[in-house]
């Protein structure tokens, strides 16, 4: 298997973060007409607690069982790195204009 060069692409990374953001609205706004709540998980919060972070997920569905998150299937490998730091940089240096909003 080849290794993939990765390629630093402004179109394509404006293009997936404005998908994003498309995709959080549609489910803030399916939540709100839905008079739903949202949990909000950060990355870093299911790391320091994956049970917790169970619990909180079972609590918003309604489970009366408490769920057990097994610590030996638990893997996490954060995916940042310099790279990612670099992309970020750049993309902002060349998307930021604080006069747009669009």
């Amino acid at each position: 298997m080849a290794d993939v060069k990765e390629v630093f692409d402004f179109k394509q990374i404006d293009f997936e973060l404005r998908a994003i953001l498309e995709s959080q609205r549609r489910w803030t706004y399916y939540l709100a007409r839905n008079g739903l709540s949202a949990l909000h998980l950060s990355y870093e919060d299911v790391v320091r607690s994956p049970q917790e972070a169970a619990e909180a997920v079972a609590d918003l569905v309604g489970l009366e069982e408490r769920p057990l998150a097994d610590m030996s299937k638990v893997k996490f490998r954060p995916q940042r790195d310099a790279m990612n730091d670099e992309w970020r940089k750049r993309y902002l240096a060349r998307a930021r204009n604080l006069r747009r909003f669009d």
